[in-house]
């Protein structure tokens, strides 16, 4: 694989090996400001005092480069990424890799994952991070959630609108009502989505608006959603709790303060 972009390239050293790094500045857990001093210089000594993670040596592999072109990205033969074909969909390979699956899937790789041939079902099973260039999909997401993140402070942009609100209620409960449960019941369900929904969305209120105690969980939690709106965008979805970031691996680790936000 050769890079072809005009990144700048950010070379390290490993075991007298050449790394390519550039593209891992901007995600390293240290800040890319940790490495900057380790340009063009041997990483092998430093990892080890850090107490580096496995992971992160199987990574490393990934930026590996020749010694000739620090645009040519390679592999080692043998390895554990040649169990599989990169340029193949991945979905019916995983399934051969028997006992070796666990330790294949727990050495992270800086690559782009295909699933299916087809483009079509390909494209199901993307989550988009942004909606592109599409001026629909731009419009949609800014309606739905993205003006909230460009105006935190406006209280009348906090709660999601009554109107919609109502319309996405209404098409959701008639849908449940015809397909999934007796019609007896559909309201009892319909009631207690709207009791967890309006609960969650004043909760959300308050951590913006509110002065939580300190000390108190929601106190935690208000810090937690501010990280999320200034810091790490992509993390730290909870507002009532942290379960789901648990699950989902988007988790957010609060430094202890020294000092109290009010």
């Amino acid at each position: 694989m050769t890079l072809t972009d005009n990144s700048g390239d950010f070379i390290i050293k490993h075991n007298g090996k050449k790394h390519n790094v550039a593209k891992f500045l901007k995600f390293h857990p240290g800040g890319s400001n940790t490495l900057k001093y380790f340009k063009d210089g041997d990483i092998t000594d430093q990892l080890i005092q850090t107490h580096h993670s496995p992971s992160a040596y199987e990574l490393l592999k990934d930026y590996k480069v020749s010694d000739d072109n620090p645009r040519e990205f390679v592999r080692d033969e043998g390895d554990i990424e040649h169990l599989v074909d990169w340029n193949k969909p991945m979905f019916w390979q995983v399934g051969s890799l028997g006992p070796r699956y666990r330790e294949w899937v727990l050495a992270p790789v800086d690559r782009k994952l295909r699933l299916f041939h087809s483009d079509f079902i390909e494209r199901l099973t993307r989550t988009p991070v942004f909606p592109d260039n599409s001026p629909l999909l731009i419009t949609l997401h800014f309606g739905l959630h993205g003006l909230h993140h460009k105006v935190p402070f406006d209280d009348g942009r906090l709660l999601f609108p009554p109107v919609p609100a109502g319309i996405l209620m209404y098409l959701g409960y008639s849908l449940v009502n015809s397909l999934f449960i007796p019609t007896w019941c559909a309201p009892l369900v319909l009631a207690g989505v709207i009791t967890g929904y309006v609960t969650y969305d004043l909760i959300h209120f308050y951590l913006h608006y509110g002065s939580p105690k300190e000390g108190s969980y929601l106190y935690g939690m208000k810090r937690y959603h501010n990280q999320h709106h200034f810091a790490h965008y992509e993390s730290g979805f909870g507002i009532s709790s942290k379960f789901w970031d648990h699950v989902f691996g988007t988790l957010i680790v609060l430094r202890k303060l020294t000092r109290t936000l009010r």
